[in-house]
């Protein structure tokens, strides 16, 4: 575990007016891996958080995402927006555009990340079966993607989770699908919706041999 003397050293560095991104970036990843129960020989947020993944699979069918440490590239933007918030407390003016945000229609916004998603060829891998509309149990939507021409039934075309241009503009990605983790419980979404569909099929077939036995006893009792 990290001393508190250490995370003392990390804090000041968000105090100093004249600390540079890499630094708020080197000792801001420090601070956060000691929130999450880091070793202090871990240097590296990423493999931190893969090793948190694995470890919570061994118990957990899925994990949820939320509970894992942030990607480096997430954590680097908002660690900038933290220090940029801190200098404003104590009466220093920078640009945000410099400290984790950007200039949208006049307004600011935070910088999520500067990476994709998820990386292409995983993204390519990501359909769904859905037969009916794409609702919340589409596997797609659960991880905050549109559907594609990969997807068995919609295409990306027919269904309630298509792309268009008015979602394309006010879409905004979700940062904490950005690892091996995501295909994993994709994996696991899809065996759901096979279920889901298998389970509907079998009521609906037993439903039809009832009705069939009904109008059987009625004919043998005419």
């Amino acid at each position: 575990m990290f001393e508190e003397q250490d995370l003392v050293e990390c804090a000041e560095v968000f105090k100093s007016c004249n600390s540079t991104p890499q630094e708020v970036i080197t000792h801001g990843i420090s601070f956060l891996l000691s929130m999450y129960g880091a070793p202090k020989k871990t240097a590296c947020l990423d493999k931190f958080r893969y090793a948190c993944f694995v470890k919570n699979t061994r118990n957990k069918k899925q994990v949820q995402l939320a509970s894992l440490p942030p990607t480096s590239a997430a954590a680097h933007q908002h660690l900038l927006r933290v220090y940029y918030q801190v200098q404003v407390w104590l009466g220093y003016q920078l640009n945000p555009k410099d400290w984790g945000w950007k200039l949208v229609d006049n307004a600011l916004e935070p910088v999520q990340t500067l990476l994709p998603p998820a990386p292409e060829k995983l993204l390519n891998t990501i359909f769904c079966n859905c037969k009916k509309g794409c609702s919340d149990k589409c596997g797609c939507k659960k991880f905050g993607l549109f559907c594609s021409a990969a997807c068995t039934n919609c295409q990306g075309r027919s269904c309630s989770n298509a792309k268009s241009s008015t979602l394309e503009d006010s879409f905004d990605t979700n940062e904490e699908t950005c690892d091996l983790s995501l295909f994993c419980q994709f994996t696991c979404t899809q065996d759901e919706e096979e279920e889901e569909e298998q389970g509907e099929e079998e009521e609906e077939e037993q439903q039809l041999e009832e009705e069939a036995e009904i109008f059987e006893n009625y004919d043998s009792d005419e």
